[in-house]
C-alpha cells in the first residue's frame, strides 16, 4: 500500500515545523510512543517502531524532547541515547489511562541524560503536582521494573538537573554561581515525616508532598511563602476557575437534565446558594 495523502500532509507539516525550529532556534516538545495502539498503528502503516520513523524523519536530536516514550525497545533507547533526544516521563498520567510506565533506569543506563519528569495535562493527570510525580513516579518504577526501578537520586535528577537538560536550558537545575536562584524550601518539622528525615532525598521522593513547600523563590524572587503564592489572589483565582468548570459542566450537561438538575443543586450547596 502506497503513502496516503494524508501522510504526504504530516511529512509536509513536519518538514516546516523542523525549518521553523530552526530558523528561530526553538525548542521542539510532543509525544512519542505513549500508547500500545500508536506503536501498533506505526509498526502497521510504516514497518518500524514510532522512535524509528521520527529518527527516519528528523525529528530525534538535541533539539528535541518528548513526553512519555514508554513502548521501546532495546533499539529504541540506545537511538534515543545515541541522538540526544530529550524524554520527559509522566507517570501518573501514564496510570490514569493506563498506559503503562516509562523504562526510566534502563534509559538512565544506556546514556540518556535529557530526562525529565513532567505532570502531562490536567486533563490527564488531574493534580499537575510536580511532588506528588516525583512520588508516583518513584513508587511505579519499583512496581513495573522491580531491579531496574529508579532510586530516590534517580527521581530527584529527572525534577531538578535532568529536567534542565530535558528543556535545553543550562541557567537552571543545579544550585551553582552563575545559574539562577531557583529553590525551594521544604518544611519537613511535622511529625508526619518523623523518623525519615534522616535521608533527604527518601524523604523529599519517597514521603514528600506539595504541603512540605514553605517557600519557593524563582531568580531570586519569593513567590511562595508559607505554602501561599505571593504573586496571585489564590481565593479569587479559585472562585473563577470553579465559575468556569461549572458553567463547562452545565453546558455539557443540558441534554441530559436529571444531570443538569444535580450539577446546579451541587454548585448552590457549595457556593451557599449562588450560581
Amino acid at each position: 500500500m502506497g503513502p496516503s495523502i494524508a501522510q504526504y500532509d504530516a511529512e509536509e507539516v513536519l518538514r516546516s515545523t523542523i525549518e521553523f525550529a530552526e530558523k528561530d532556534d526553538v525548542m521542539v516538545h510532543g509525544h512519542l510512543a505513549e500508547s500500545k495502539s500508536e506503536y501498533d498503528f506505526t509498526m502497521e502503516q510504516f514497518g518500524c517502531s514510532p522512535v524509528e520513523w521520527f529518527r527516519r524523519n528528523n525529528l530525534l536530536g538535541d533539539r528535541f524532547y518528548y513526553a512519555h516514550c514508554i513502548h521501546l525497545d532495546e533499539q529504541d533507547i540506545k537511538v534515543l541515547a545515541e541522538t540526544g533526544t530529550g524524554v520527559v516521563s509522566c507517570p501518573i498520567s501514564n496510570m490514569y489511562l493506563s498506559s503503562s510506565s516509562c523504562q526510566v533506569r534502563n534509559m538512565m543506563d544506556a546514556g540518556v541524560e535529557r530526562i525529565g519528569l513532567g505532570v502531562d495535562g490536567a486533563a490527564s493527570s488531574n493534580s499537575s503536582n510536580m511532588m506528588e510525580e516525583m512520588r508516583v513516579a518513584y513508587l511505579l518504577n519499583r512496581l513495573t521494573h522491580e531491579e531496574n526501578a529508579c532510586t530516590s537520586e534517580n527521581i530527584l535528577y529527572m525534577a531538578t538537573a535532568g529536567g534542565a537538560k530535558t528543556l535545553g536550558r543550562n541557567d537552571i537545575g543545579t544550585l551553582v554561581p552563575g545559574k539562577a536562584a531557583d529553590l525551594i524550601l521544604l518544611d519537613w518539622s511535622s511529625l508526619s515525616y518523623a523518623g525519615g528525615r534522616n535521608d533527604p532525598a527518601d524523604c523529599i521522593v519517597r514521603s514528600g508532598d506539595a504541603r512540605m513547600v514553605d517557600t519557593v523563590i524563582v531568580n531570586g524572587e519569593i513567590v511562595v511563602k508559607k505554602g501561599r503564592l505571593l504573586r496571585i489572589d489564590e481565593w479569587q483565582k479559585s472562585a473563577y476557575a470553579d465559575e468556569i468548570s461549572h458553567e463547562l459542566l452545565q453546558r455539557a450537561s443540558k441534554h441530559f437534565l436529571a444531570l443538569q438538575e444535580e450539577i446546579i443543586s451541587s454548585v448552590q450547596e457549595s457556593t451557599g446558594g449562588a450560581l
